[in-house]
């Protein structure tokens, strides 16, 4: 079964690291009443011995401030700070395997089309079911939603994503053309921002698992009561939904690719994005990660 991951996502948003810092402190404080497991966050490492030995992450402003100033975007060729981009953290729970928790967290991007974005990658399920449980798995993404104030917000993994990308293609030389995920992914539980459950129930196109209610400035849809393998059928049903509420406010979603942004374009006066395929970072046993994002 795959791991889950709990992704909100938002356009450029002018935002200063002060800003971030509060906004990060106030969700890690909530991410470990929920549950201990989601705690003892620190910077990933080139090996699992460098990781295991950095320094926990606190809920202290300063320590937030200073570790979000470390993750600022720079330039290759300087490394002159680019302010357009945001910063990114990313945070492993120091947990074993089946255990692990990623946390990633890109904020302050306003560069037209950038995505910002806090993705919580959960522990196998197996491992650790109440992080599953139905309660327990709404809170967190409300969670997401109060702290972060995304656009859009989603409960899936990455094996259900991979079910609503286009099929894969090959060229006539032998290449593969990977299928792309156009638009957003559905999964357990899907927000959206500045929509209400009167729009919703408008559409009439629900599964009847589905249940909707307001959360913050928008409104959350779920199906079923398993999160961490909801029904297929129900999961691409409601693609067409959230579209037809991404059209109705006519907002473009924007998905991270596997670097962790997004690419977004509109064409004349129609609202259309090129969606580069899903990939939130996997957590893994040793914290392992990449560098932040630099411009050439």
């Amino acid at each position: 079964m795959s791991k889950s991951y709990v992704g909100g996502y938002w356009g450029p948003r002018p935002e200063g690291i002060e800003s971030c810092a509060r906004r990060l402190s106030g969700f890690l404080k909530a991410l470990a009443d929920i549950d201990a497991l989601l705690t003892e966050w620190r910077n990933k490492g080139k090996t699992k011995r460098q990781a295991e030995s950095a320094s926990v992450v606190t809920t202290n402003y300063d320590d937030l401030v200073e570790r979000l100033l470390a993750g600022v975007n720079r330039r290759d060729d300087n490394q002159q700070v680019i302010g357009e981009l945001g910063s990114t953290v990313s945070w492993w729970n120091a947990a074993p395997s089946r255990a692990a928790a990623t946390l990633s967290i890109g904020c302050g991007a306003e560069a037209p089309n950038i995505s910002n974005w806090v993705v919580l990658n959960l522990p196998d399920s197996r491992e650790h079911k109440t992080l599953y449980e139905p309660a327990t798995a709404k809170q967190l993404v409300k969670t997401i939603i109060k702290h972060f104030e995304p656009d859009w917000a989603v409960f899936t993994n990455n094996g259900l994503v991979d079910r609503q990308r286009e099929p894969n293609r090959q060229t006539d030389d032998g290449r593969v053309i990977l299928g792309q995920l156009n638009g957003r992914p559905a999964g357990w539980a899907n927000y959206t921002k500045n929509v209400s459950a009167a729009q919703v129930d408008h559409l009439n196109a629900l599964p009847p698992s589905t249940t909707v209610e307001p959360a913050e400035s928008g409104v959350l849809i779920t199906t079923g009561n398993n999160p961490a393998d909801p029904d297929l059928h129900d999961v691409l049903a409601l693609r067409p939904v959230l579209h037809r509420l991404d059209q109705a406010i006519q907002y473009l979603p924007t998905v991270p690719h596997a670097a962790g942004r997004p690419s977004a374009t509109k064409e004349g006066a129609a609202t259309q994005a090129t969606i580069q395929p899903a990939s939130p970072p996997a957590a893994d046993e040793r914290g392992t990660t990449q560098q932040p994002r630099r411009a050439n």
